[in-house]
């Protein structure tokens, strides 16, 4: 960073700091100041932040930041580049979502000032991260919700959870009965009460399927758009949506369909839907195989990529699917009747005991997780929900659990990075403490040098003036070494 600033005016500088944005890993944006700092001019555009944000260094060079990346004032950055520009004061502004009509992205932003005066902002793209984050918070209260609310209510509460991570307005949750029937039951407690429709519906036959639903479940191709859509008369104004089919492998099971949102959908926004219809699918899935016939649910449950188990409070298995047997090495009938503490390892019985035994009808919902070792010998971290029941007037746990240990890791990983991220930012702030002074002693070097230069007129006229002898003094100063220390200084 300290040769980015030095080193950025003369032609083998300027070839050393191309050179230095070309290899970078982080994109980097030199912007120069116009109308007196109220906007900013791309002077420099890395490789890496061109991939970053679709724009190209000749689509940039010589544009306004306000023009190529409109949303910059909204997300933070414009403000911190004016204040380094008039300040020379390093800023890091932490990582947080930009976003526009043609681009999100989650960043990490340094930005410090050259001795020209131009700004550089070196960016971190941290939005799988965020990604990662959103979708694990995601998935854990959609679990919550499946195992909490029963009936129609819960497409609603799950709608309102993708409506709030998608920034949308309206939205459908809906499920498949069959292969030719829709099922929207979200659709009474998000819009119904606002369309004016005099034949409004829930329940969609194949033959009453638009385009797009179409396309999400008879293609299993996501899609979104952002001009008006041709609605019904008393339909609800739709400006632009995205929709993303609920597949378990390749057969569709249902879909997600968002709409009305400010700015409208990009390729990010997309990938996020689908991202929430992968999380959503196998707990559809078994929530659909439940309230169906106690056959079918039995074979879905086996197949389910989640460990799922019932137990006594007291620690007798009922049951176990066989992904919960071969995780762990054994047959489903060798667990059944057997105690599922041996599982958890004594150190963490304790709380994990408390915390089932203050299950009741008010609070029937608990999450733990533990360490076991798996079949293959591998020590591994999973994660329950427990929901306890009434089987028969006596209590029962239903669990699932999931292998979050890969999760985990990725978490650290992230942890580590930001670490990284703090340690650059000190390193940016030492930097321009230090540039100060050390301006300050090369002006001084240089004037020690020009006062003690025989070769310049006026130095010459000031030696004799003093008696001194010009020559002499030269080949003082050379047998002294003062040429050599003053070089070495610098």
């Amino acid at each position: 960073m300290e040769e980015m600033k030095q080193g950025h005016h003369t032609g083998s500088g300027q070839d050393r700091f191309s050179q230095l944005l070309a290899h970078m890993e982080q994109g980097v944006a030199v912007y120069r100041a116009i109308d007196q700092g109220q906007d900013f001019i791309f002077v420099e555009h890395n490789r890496v932040g061109e991939q970053l944000t679709g724009v190209s260094s000749e689509q940039a060079i010589g544009k306004r930041v306000t023009e190529l990346f409109p949303g910059v004032k909204e997300f933070g950055l414009f403000e911190v580049i004016q204040r380094v520009w008039r300040t020379g004061k390093a800023e890091v502004l932490a990582e947080r979502c930009y976003r526009d009509t043609e681009l999100t992205i989650w960043a990490r932003n340094q930005v410090f000032r050259l001795e020209n005066h131009d700004v550089v902002v070196i960016y971190t793209d941290v939005t799988r991260q965020k990604e990662v984050e959103l979708q694990d918070s995601l998935r854990r209260k959609i679990s919550q919700t499946f195992s909490r609310h029963s009936g129609d209510a819960l497409y609603g509460e799950v709608l309102q959870l993708v409506l709030t991570a998608m920034a949308s307005s309206y939205g459908v949750f809906g499920y498949l009965e069959g292969e030719d029937l829709l099922v929207c039951p979200s659709m009474t407690s998000t819009v119904w009460d606002e369309c004016q429709m005099s034949d409004k519906r829930a329940t969609f036959p194949r033959e009453l399927w638009g385009a797009s639903i179409q396309q999400a479940l008879v293609q299993r191709r996501s899609s979104y758009g952002n001009t008006p859509f041709e609605v019904p008369s008393g339909h609800v104004a739709i400006d632009n949506a995205a929709i993303a089919p609920i597949l378990m492998g390749q057969q569709p099971i249902g879909l997600l369909h968002v709409a009305n949102k400010e700015g409208g959908y990009n390729d990010q926004d997309l990938h996020l839907l689908e991202a929430i219809a992968a999380t959503i699918a196998p707990i559809l899935q078994a929530h659909l195989a439940h309230e169906r016939s106690a056959l079918r649910y039995q074979n879905v449950v086996e197949d389910l990529p989640l460990l799922l188990c019932r137990n006594r409070p007291s620690g007798e298995v009922l049951f176990v699917n066989n992904t919960y047997a071969s995780y762990f090495g054994v047959e489903p009938d060798e667990l059944v009747g057997q105690d599922f503490w041996q599982f958890i390892p004594a150190e963490e019985q304790p709380a994990i005991r408390q915390a089932l035994a203050a299950l009741d009808h008010g609070n029937p919902v608990m999450s733990h997780s533990h360490q076991v070792i798996r079949a293959d010998g591998q020590p591994r971290t999973m994660r329950w929900t427990n929901r306890l029941v009434e089987e028969g007037g006596q209590p029962v746990l239903q669990s699932y659990g999931e292998d979050i240990t890969d999760q985990l890791r990725l978490q650290e990983q992230i942890l580590h990075n930001r670490k990284l991220a703090t340690i650059a930012g000190l390193a940016a702030g030492v930097a321009h403490e230090l540039n100060t002074p050390l301006s300050g002693i090369m002006q001084a070097l240089q004037l020690v040098e020009n006062c003690l230069s025989p070769d310049e007129p006026q130095c010459r006229q000031n030696l004799v003036q003093h008696g001194l002898q010009p020559d002499s003094l030269a080949a003082y100063l050379q047998e002294q070494e003062l040429p050599y220390f003053i070089d070495g200084i610098r």
